[in-house]
């Protein structure tokens, strides 16, 4: 939907509100948190369920749980994961409103990756 209206007319706001959208998206298709951390702790080594556990908490507005999550995907793998982690990130430094949150998860990604 956003791709539809050229760039030069976006704003911030449109923006946040498509990355909510397309949060509110994944989630509907995700289980509960409480159920994926109950997968996570089983399995600590499953990334894509993680992964899973990232969606449903940023859908779930636990901005800074849900950072610590998609950090730990970019900290254990080296390939396609780490990446869809990498922008998951992104996402959530769009949507929190919290700019300490942001700044420090922003450093923290950027040392991940150097």
């Amino acid at each position: 939907a956003l791709d539809a209206v050229p760039e030069i007319e976006r704003d911030d706001r449109a923006v946040q509100v498509a990355a909510r959208v397309d949060v509110a998206c994944k989630a509907a298709e995700l289980p509960p948190a409480e159920a994926l951390r109950a997968a996570v702790a089983a399995r600590p080594d499953a990334l894509e369920t993680r992964l899973q556990l990232a969606e449903r908490l940023v859908a779930d507005g636990d901005h800074a749980a849900a950072l610590e999550s998609y950090l730990e995907v970019v900290r254990r793998d080296r390939k396609a994961l780490r990446d869809r982690a990498r922008l998951g990130m992104l996402d959530v430094f769009r949507l929190a409103d919290d700019a300490d949150l942001v700044s420090a998860y922003r450093r923290r990604l950027a040392a991940e990756l150097n």
